[in-house]
């Protein structure tokens, strides 16, 4: 047999492979990559609310905030804005929100909000916050829902475009540093978490307050999973749109225990995500405190990074491998057919089949 022969049945044989590993799964493909400018990195991402273009938020080597818009699925960049104003944490990404007409672009900084246009990129104005916006949210009424953080407590703020407030509600306890709150993308449910944090387990109780109702549920961890005081913490949550469900993601300092969970909100039950079979054991030792978790708008597929090593896509209870790079930030299109993910200088694009 000659060697190009041999060479031909080599490449149809891991050609069927290939497509028998990936026929049964759901199709991904159309993967589209970018550069960010030189010497800056990728902090979040937000889609425009047509799905037509993309904000990218990025940091230079020193240390300032830009952000620039880039339309789809060309990834042309129409404009770039420098000297945004920086987290309160290095490497944290502004909390951003648009318009429900996509004509406002809104970005939290330290004591106020500021407004873009996101046809130029000119700022056209600002609002006064007193205190620092964790998350920004457009709703389906026509106003935005603002979580503030001020002197160790979570405020819950309600505005309209022009930045009047209408409503500040204290919600609880909060430590920048560690606890983590989200607003559901209809605003009518906050997720957040809470609880004395300990040196080593760090905060364990996941709190979740229907603003409809004014109800709120809470969750213990140490008491649902055991042996979490000894060696898990929590590093990230995310709800799924519907409110019916919470993914959790522990750092462990042990091998051998589930760290990934879905949290049922109606029976309080926890189920294991099933892990990435790639996930380094290096990870394991290197205590990642940030996870980060995407919700696909339909709430069927969730991505998911683990200390930010690479993208893992869950669907059906089975959970496999997109990209095994760097990830600062990852969100779904509002259609759900994409997935954008930004790590380092490289913007990636997925396309999804919801």
């Amino acid at each position: 047999m000659s060697k190009r022969l041999l060479a031909v049945l080599i490449l149809v044989v891991a050609l069927g492979i290939a497509l028998g590993i990936l026929l049964p799964l759901r199709a991904i493909s159309g993967r589209g990559s970018f550069l960010l400018p030189r010497d800056t990195a990728g902090l979040g991402l937000v889609w425009a609310p047509d799905g037509a273009a993309l904000l990218v938020l990025y940091q230079t080597k020193g240390g300032k905030n830009g952000m620039e818009w880039r339309t789809m699925p060309s990834g042309r960049v129409r404009w770039r804005a420098e000297r945004l104003p920086s987290a309160l944490f290095p490497r944290e990404s502004p909390t951003v929100t648009f318009s429900p007409q996509g004509d406002r672009l809104a970005v939290g900084e330290k004591d106020g909000v500021r407004l873009f246009d996101p046809a130029t990129g000119d700022e056209v104005g600002r609002w006064t916050v007193d205190g620092y916006p964790v998350d920004l949210l457009s709703l389906p009424d026509g106003n935005v829902a603002c979580l503030v953080y001020r002197e160790d407590k979570l405020y819950l703020e309600k505005r309209d475009w022009k930045g009047e407030l209408l409503l500040r509600e204290e919600i609880a306890p909060y430590d920048l540093s560690g606890s983590r709150a989200v607003l559901s993308p209809d605003g009518r449910f906050l997720l957040y978490t809470g609880g004395k944090a300990d040196w080593w387990s760090g905060f364990y109780v996941v709190n979740l307050r229907d603003l409809e109702t004014g109800t709120e549920k809470s969750w213990n961890l140490k008491e649902l999973i055991p042996g979490m005081g000894r060696w898990g913490a929590l590093t990230g949550v995310a709800l799924r749109p519907d409110g019916e469900e919470i993914a959790l993601a522990l750092a462990l300092n042990e091998l051998g225990h589930p760290f990934l969970f879905f949290l049922e909100v109606k029976t309080g039950t926890l189920t294991p995500i099933p892990p990435p079979q790639t996930l380094p054991e290096s990870l394991y030792w290197g205590r990642p405190w940030r996870s980060h978790f995407a919700y696909s708008p339909n709430g069927r597929s969730l991505a998911l990074s683990v200390g930010g090593r690479g993208i893992y896509l869950v669907e059906d209870m089975r959970t496999r491998t997109l990209w095994d790079s760097y990830v600062a930030d990852m969100a779904f299109s509002p259609d759900g057919r994409r997935l954008a993910a930004v790590g380092g200088r490289r913007l990636v694009i997925f396309d999804v089949e919801e």
